[in-house]
């Protein structure tokens, strides 16, 4: 019984550390155009950000999703989420917002990082290895040789 709640919760833990994987957000280069279906973080300008409170709501700095459609002056984006100023995010559910090429600050692409996403596995698992070793899951408490009971005399 032990063993199978060891195993439940190493599966939790690496599942945990899986969803929650490193990122490196890489700028988009002058002149160059974010690739579509990108997953994208923008930030907004201070006057971007007035022109798209009625879309995005007021006080949004940065806005999160995979870029929609690029055109020579929108970027289309499916928002997953935005950032206000005061650093409160909203969740989005993949709402297409076209932002104007003036709005936007920064464009940043977003990806996975093989190596730190690696390093996080390890080391959930070595937590859990640890933990497991502290609480003696994974061992039994039967005496060896099955345990059977002592004959009478």
């Amino acid at each position: 019984m032990r063993f199978g709640r060891m195993r439940r919760l190493g599966g939790a833990m690496l599942a945990a550390s899986l969803l929650s994987a490193c990122y490196t957000q890489t700028p988009v280069g002058t002149g160059a155009e974010p690739a579509p279906n990108a997953h994208v973080v923008v930030q907004l300008t201070d006057s971007g950000a007035a022109e798209m409170t009625r879309w995005l709501g007021p006080g949004v700095a940065s806005v999160e999703g995979d870029v929609g459609a690029v055109r020579a002056d929108t970027l289309e984006l499916l928002v997953s989420s935005t950032q206000q100023r005061n650093g409160e995010l909203s969740l989005w559910k993949g709402e297409p917002v076209s932002f104007p090429r003036s709005a936007l600050a920064s464009v940043y692409e977003r990806r996975l990082s093989r190596s730190r996403s690696y390093a996080l596995v390890g080391a959930f698992v070595a937590g859990a290895v640890i933990v497991g070793r502290i609480f003696g899951l994974g061992t039994t408490s039967d005496p060896p040789g099955g345990g059977g009971t002592v004959p009478q005399q």
